[in-house]
């Protein structure tokens, strides 16, 4: 039985020995106030309580009578290191402090003794010892989860590793060297910290720090104010002309064309041909008979009929010699071929290139609306030009006018073959002139080629028969056409004017 001061009465007893009693001596606490101590430091010396109060047996906390018995020992409180709280020496929920077991990675820390198996780093138990540059554990200055070895937030200096007022980035310290703008620099790896800045033009700042921005500085020379384009009009852009190959890059290559007319040569034509005719027949021969020996004077002309029929002389007279001229075809056609043309590519006789100024590298120090733009390189005209599709004059009179053409418009080709008439010489047979009406005696024959036969006999010749088919041999059609034509027109015009 422990001992414990007296008060005169229950209602006055110390609040800090009944909780002494109910949380520390139970489940079982007695209490005499008579003890010989009674008299304590709130008890004046000599008086003793009125009376004696004895608490003989358990005090159970949760009762409004002090002599409750305690409830059942399995409702006491869990150990401190088991009750899902972090209290007393814990550096994390039930785990380190000294008093608790060791914490698992990713758990807080204050020593390595409170990690199981893992170095405490940035207060928490890491998963290596994470000892490198910029280097962190903890998602405060990673990003990643605590207990996660990684670097430190780009641009970052959690731990003052950097000097200059650079941060870290990637497992090192951004510096004066790297390519890039960070720190205080006022443009990449200079000004601030690092070495003074020569002026950039582009960039809408007194680098050099003279008091004068980009194209109001004389170190940007080589730098031009550029007013926007006017209405209607595109730009500013960069002209060349001439049969230079001047570097565009892709995004801003406006056109790609010619100046003036585009050079070509006529086209190269095939030869025509025509085929071999059809359809054509030779007419009926017409016999001349003459009284002299040699085809001399008025002859008698009759026509004969078809092959193998006797015609009759209407004037029967002593013929002497006799002639058949030679006739052309009739009807018939040849059927034409022939006549491509081969054709050379047209070229410029000079090169049009348009090719949009880089305003993404534009500067201040102008008035307006004006920029501050790097001056066209070579080989481009040394002056900004505006353009607009047409051929239209340009907006200000003074303006160098150029029109560039995106394209041309072939019309070369060659003429239309065609073939003439089917023509030749019908002489394939033979006319036989008789000494009576029947075709059956003293004949004589005369060829179909013009030429003047004599006539044996000094006969009457009184009937004719025209021999041998005369069908047409040789006939054939002359080829024309297959003539080089057209021309090279240059189209899809773009006029670009350039102010001085």
């Amino acid at each position: 039985m422990l001992p414990f001061p007296v008060v005169p009465s229950l209602r006055t007893l110390s609040c800090p020995v009944i909780a002494f009693c109910l949380t520390v001596l139970l489940p079982s606490c007695t209490i005499d106030f008579d003890a010989p101590f009674a008299e304590t430091w709130w008890a004046a010396p000599g008086n003793d309580a009125s009376s004696d109060v004895t608490i003989d047996g358990p005090v159970d906390a949760s009762s409004e009578r002090y002599d409750a018995p305690a409830e059942d020992a399995s409702d006491a409180p869990a150990s401190p290191c088991e009750d899902g709280e972090r209290n007393g020496r814990e550096t994390d929920v039930d785990c380190g402090g000294g008093e608790c077991p060791a914490c698992l990675v990713r758990r807080h820390c204050v020593t390595e003794e409170d990690c199981e198996s893992a170095p405490c780093v940035d207060g928490v138990c890491c998963e290596s010892d994470c000892s490198g540059l910029c280097l962190a554990c903890s998602a405060v200055k990673t990003g990643q989860p605590d207990g996660t070895c990684a670097f430190v937030s780009v641009g970052s200096d959690p731990d003052q590793e950097c000097s200059g007022g650079y941060g870290c980035r990637q497992g090192m310290c951004e510096s004066c060297q790297d390519g890039m703008q960070n720190g205080d620099e006022t443009w990449v790896d200079c000004g601030g910290a690092c070495a003074p800045c020569s002026e950039i033009c582009t960039n809408g700042v007194d680098d050099d720090g003279n008091g004068l921005t980009d194209c109001e500085d004389p170190l940007c020379g080589s730098y031009a104010c550029v007013p926007e384009a006017p209405d209607g009009w595109d730009g500013p852009a960069w002209l060349h002309v001439g049969t230079d190959d001047p570097f565009c890059e892709g995004s801003r290559l406006v056109l790609d064309g010619g100046v003036g007319a585009p050079s070509f040569s006529a086209a190269d034509c095939s030869n025509c041909f025509c085929s071999e005719a059809t359809g054509a027949t030779c007419p009926l021969p017409t016999v001349e008979l003459f009284d002299s020996t040699n085809c001399s004077g008025a002859p008698y002309s009759t026509q004969v009929q078809q092959a193998g029929t006797c015609t009759t002389v209407d004037d029967p007279v002593e013929f002497d010699s006799a002639r058949v001229e030679p006739s052309g075809p009739q009807g018939g056609s040849c059927a034409a071929s022939g006549g491509s043309p081969t054709l050379q590519d047209p070229t410029w006789g000079s090169r049009g290139v348009v090719c949009g100024a880089d305003l993404a590298q534009s500067g201040a120090g102008c008035g307006g609306t004006s920029v501050c733009l790097a001056e066209p390189p070579s080989p481009y005209l040394g002056r900004f030009c505006f353009h607009r599709p047409g051929d239209v004059p340009c907006p200000n009179g003074s303006d160098a006018r150029y029109v560039v053409f995106g394209g041309w418009a072939d019309a070369r080709g060659c003429s239309p073959c065609e073939c003439s008439d089917p023509a030749g010489v019908c002489a394939d047979g033979s006319v036989r002139v008789f000494g009576n009406a029947f075709c059956s005696l003293v004949s004589n024959t005369v060829p179909m080629d013009g030429a003047c036969t004599q006539l044996s006999g000094g006969q009457f010749f009184t009937s004719i028969r025209f021999e041998d088919g005369g069908l047409p041999s040789g006939i054939q059609c002359t080829a024309s056409g297959g003539e080089p034509m057209g021309t090279v027109s240059p189209t899809d015009p773009v006029t670009v004017c350039c102010p001085p």
